[in-house]
């Protein structure tokens, strides 16, 4: 059997002989937010994108919400995703729909309570089963 390849021109998802793209691990990786509770995700040039950080080794994930820095712990194991009390930094959003939406992220973060990665793209669902994050890892250069 041939060994995994990363294939030519991709993003650096490690791709098996038989075509299957291997899935990116949860934490070492930058996830971008996507979606939040369906809504494609609003970034404005002035703030950072919305997105994810998470060290498994401390039990910690920060990124953006977009206008604000996010710092907290999680719980993982398995498919099981809980978020601890998250921290931001204080500053407003100028744009009054990125400041909503920066809120509903804060919000919807609470909700998780599972995760599943596919190749690049990471969803967040809540105790239903609801998807309530889409989330896609970026290659930083």
């Amino acid at each position: 059997m041939a060994s995994p390849q990363a294939a030519p021109g991709s993003s650096g998802v490690t791709v098996a002989a038989s075509g299957a793209k291997e899935h990116r691990p949860l934490s070492g990786t930058y996830w971008k937010v996507m979606e939040v509770r369906g809504s494609k995700v609003l970034v404005s040039d002035r703030n950072h994108e919305p997105h994810l950080n998470f060290a498994a080794s401390e039990k910690q994930v920060s990124g953006s919400a977009g206008c604000n820095r996010l710092m907290g712990s999680f719980e993982h194991a398995g498919a099981s995703l809980k978020f601890g009390p998250l921290a931001s930094t204080r500053m407003a959003c100028l744009d009054p729909a990125l400041d909503k939406q920066e809120q509903q992220i804060f919000t919807q973060l609470q909700q998780v309570r599972s995760q599943h990665v596919e190749g690049d793209d990471l969803t967040l669902l809540d105790a239903k089963g609801v998807v309530v994050l889409k989330l896609k890892s970026v290659l930083l250069r």
